[in-house]
């Protein structure tokens, strides 16, 4: 799914570079950065995982202090 947004950002870009008008040229290349950002964030979060840990893996100060 993430491989969507990158296909999408390089039309953005052709279309830019094909646009007479600046408005829409700056539009488009906005489209393009926010459609690049969030294909980093989906490779990203399909080759590593979410990463953010599960709170009921966390030790404690009085689980800590047992284990001590």
């Amino acid at each position: 799914m993430y491989w969507l947004y990158l296909l999408l950002a390089l039309g953005c870009f052709a279309f830019a570079l094909k646009t007479p008008s600046p408005g829409l040229m700056a539009l488009c290349l906005l489209a393009a950065l926010a459609l690049l950002l969030a294909w980093v964030r989906g490779r990203y979060v399909a080759r590593f995982g979410d990463l953010q840990r599960d709170p009921a893996t966390l030790v404690d100060a009085e689980e800590l202090r047992r284990l001590r």
